[in-house]
């Protein structure tokens, strides 16, 4: 909406106005020239008035609906808070679980190992007391 209004600075007076203008006395037609200025500079300050009133109610609306927007960007930015807190715990429990589980692997590996060679040795052993036993019945 325009707050300018482009009117011409030549206005003429209607045909039947100066036919009444020239008979009636200049001091009367002046008089009602002044009154007729006035009336429409009235005209224009009300009709400018109603146009700045209407420039604010229209900005009102549009800082109303700014709030809101704000707002409701504000509890959008507290779930997402809210959902990234409870995803570091989650991530943090699962770090402590991945940590006890490698624990486990590198103490299985290691029992393994032991256990292998044991069975190592037990199976060197073994073959030395057939290479015994053999030796001694045949």
């Amino acid at each position: 909406m325009s707050l300018v209004r482009k009117i011409s600075t030549v206005q003429e007076s209607p045909p039947a106005l100066q036919v009444i203008s020239a008979g009636l006395p200049k001091n009367v037609s002046r008089d009602a020239d002044v009154q007729r200025k006035r009336a429409r500079t009235l005209a224009k300050q009300q009709q400018a008035s109603e146009r700045v009133a209407a420039a604010a109610t229209e900005l009102a609306s549009g800082v109303n609906e700014a709030a809101s927007a704000a707002e409701e960007l504000k509890r959008a930015a507290t779930q997402i808070a809210t959902g990234a807190e409870e995803a570091s715990g989650a991530a943090q429990e699962s770090l402590a679980a991945i940590t006890q589980v490698s624990a486990a692997i590198t103490r299985q590996i290691a029992a393994v190992t032991q256990a292998q060679r044991t069975a190592e040795g037990i199976q060197t052993l073994a073959g030395e007391v057939n290479a015994q036993v053999g030796s001694t019945v045949g």
